[in-house]
């Protein structure tokens, strides 16, 4: 695959239990030539933590990213993979969307996405929803709906 060219890639549902196709993944999502700008990981299988890590690091080492996508629906997002998104967040000005709905994460990670998320003014659009959030304290939510109403936070 030529990352020059490519713009759009769909690996949704995939198995990331192999070392050769996620070695070649991250050498596109690190070239500065790559002009992918959405990154679909939906639905994958064995996300996390370890693969979830090397690709958002990856993205990271990248400073001519264009990629203002990326889904992780349903992908297994736990609270380590949330660490990672949050540090992703941080540091990246491309991005403008983030899915992580039917995540695992539990409220802390939560918290630790929400701090990010406040750092990031490139960020438009982050979809969260796990099982693990229907015990988290309510001021988590309480901070979350705050930043909806003045930040769009979704």
């Amino acid at each position: 695959i030529a990352s020059g060219k490519l713009k759009d890639l769909n690996l949704k549902g995939n198995d990331f239990s192999q070392a050769k196709p996620l070695d070649e993944l991250c050498d596109i999502l690190r070239d500065p030539a790559c002009k992918l700008q959405m990154l679909t990981l939906s639905n994958s299988k064995k996300l996390c933590p370890e693969p979830l890590g090397r690709i958002l690091q990856s993205i990271r080492a990248n400073s001519k990213t264009r990629l203002i996508m990326i889904d992780m629906q349903n992908s297994g997002v736990d609270d380590e993979g949330a660490e990672f998104v949050a540090k992703l967040i941080e540091e990246n000005t491309s991005l403008n969307v983030i899915n992580l709905n039917s995540s695992k994460f539990g409220a802390k990670a939560l918290y630790r996405i929400e701090e990010a998320y406040r750092t990031n003014y490139y960020l438009e659009e982050l979809y969260f929803s796990s099982p693990n959030l229907k015990n988290a304290n309510l001021s988590v939510y309480d901070v979350i709906a705050r930043n909806k109403r003045n930040n769009g936070f979704k």
